[in-house]
């Protein structure tokens, strides 16, 4: 009851104004689900997201799991994969190499955004010995302490990761229909967009996407 009733409700980012030293960072749609793509200074984008050990990690994915997932969750996950595109400013490019239905860029703080991927990376390393790959998703994942739940889903991560990158998040963040509402510096107005559609056909084939779940870049 409580996913058809926020289903429908959109959560809105707002980045920051005017963020020093710029870069641009990258969030997923996949439907359900959402991430974040974060620049690594060695020249690749590190996507992390968040989600149940056995559903996300272990693809335990029949209906009484889900429910397992949402409200008896034990384990939680951190996933992670390195993504190399030809071009890692190009939206379409990225959009094909995650696979995800849209994709947004935002502009943050390059000290914020190097300090997050750097905390990540930190706890992803020291939870190594749990690793496991899951081919679905492409991603790497680790356990993650705490649980998963309906109060407390990947994209409530998600929020929480942009509001340390600086962004304004407004809404329950329940599922992965963020709005970007950007803001117009000269007359200090605000515009609202959906989260740019993925167009495969301009994307290209060649991505050059490594996966990897050893230090970054590795």
């Amino acid at each position: 009851m409580a996913l058809c009733v926020c289903g429908g409700c959109a959560t809105t980012i707002t980045p920051p104004r005017a963020p020093p030293d710029p870069i641009g960072i990258y969030v997923t749609d996949y439907g359900r689900h959402s991430s974040v793509l974060l620049p690594d200074p060695r020249g690749h984008l590190t996507e992390y997201a968040f989600g149940d050990w056995d559903w996300f990690a272990l693809r335990h994915t029949a209906p009484l799991d889900a429910i397992g997932a949402l409200f008896f969750s034990k384990y939680s996950t951190l996933g992670r994969r390195q993504l190399k595109p030809e071009d890692g400013q190009n939206i379409d490019r990225i959009t094909a190499a995650t696979r995800a239905d849209k994709v947004a860029q935002i502009q943050v703080s390059r000290q914020r955004a190097e300090l997050l991927l750097a905390r990540l990376d930190a706890f992803y390393e020291a939870h190594i010995d749990t690793v496991t790959y899951t081919p679905a998703s492409g991603l790497w994942f680790v356990r993650y302490p705490g649980n998963y739940g309906l109060f407390y889903n990947c994209n409530h991560v998600t929020a929480a990761w942009l509001r340390e990158l600086g962004c304004e998040v407004r809404g329950t963040a329940m599922t992965s229909r963020f709005v970007i509402r950007l803001r117009e510096r000269a007359a200090a107005k605000t515009t609202t967009t959906t989260m740019p559609a993925s167009n495969p056909a301009r994307a290209g084939a060649k991505l050059g996407n490594r996966l990897t779940y050893g230090p970054a870049g590795g």
